[in-house]
Order: structure tokens, then sequence, then C-alpha cells
């Protein structure tokens, strides 16, 4: 069950990760600082996505309370960097769909350096 719900915390995270960005796109009309912000804040796919990414989070930190962190992490950071190339292609970002395969390259050779 851990194993789902880390697979579904970085599913969360690299959707919301896509859907932000759009959301920083079309906020970003202000030229300093704190008109960024502002915009951003008023953004609701920035901030829907941010709150869900949070959410996902907590989860991610309530289960790691209790399992394994060296399985768990790293499950997690790979299907957000799935689900981040999948959501790209989908919302025109296929360069990100490119990196997929360097990206989980290298989260597997972290998960057998943690394994060690």
């Amino acid at each position: 069950m851990s194993v789902l719900l880390a697979l579904a915390v970085g599913a969360v995270w690299g959707a919301t990760d896509t859907v932000s960005e759009i959301g920083v796109k079309r906020a970003a009309t202000a030229q300093h600082a704190l008109g960024h912000w502002k915009s951003l804040l008023q953004s609701p796919l920035f901030v829907l996505a941010q709150a869900a990414n949070w959410a996902a989070s907590a989860a991610l930190a309530a289960l790691l309370g209790s399992a394994q962190l060296h399985t768990l992490g790293p499950l997690a950071n790979a299907a957000s960097l799935a689900t981040s190339a999948l959501a790209g292609q989908l919302f025109g970002a296929p360069q990100q769909l490119r990196l997929l395969l360097p990206d989980l390259a290298c989260v597997a050779a972290g998960v057998v350096l943690c394994a060690e």
C-alpha cells in the first residue's frame, strides 16, 4: 500500500509541476517581485496546483514515518518525473519527454546507492 501511495504522490507532484508552470507563464506580467507574487497568487492554476502539491508532500511525509525512505523517496521521484514529462507532452512541452530516460536513470542509480 505504501508503494502505491508513493507512486500517487509522485504523480500528483509531476502533474502539479506542469500546471504550476502554466500558471506562472500566464501570471508573468509583472516587472517586479512583489507584483509577480501578487499575480501568481491571483492565478487559480498556480494556487490550486501548489495546494495539491503541498497536500501530496504532507501525505508522503506522514508515510515516511512508517516506511523505508530509500524505497519510497525514489519511487515518488520517478513517478513525478514520468508524470511531469507526460503532462508536459500533453500541454505542449515535448522537450521534457526527451529528458525522461536520463532522469529515470539517475533515480535508478540513487536507488542502487541508497540500497547499499
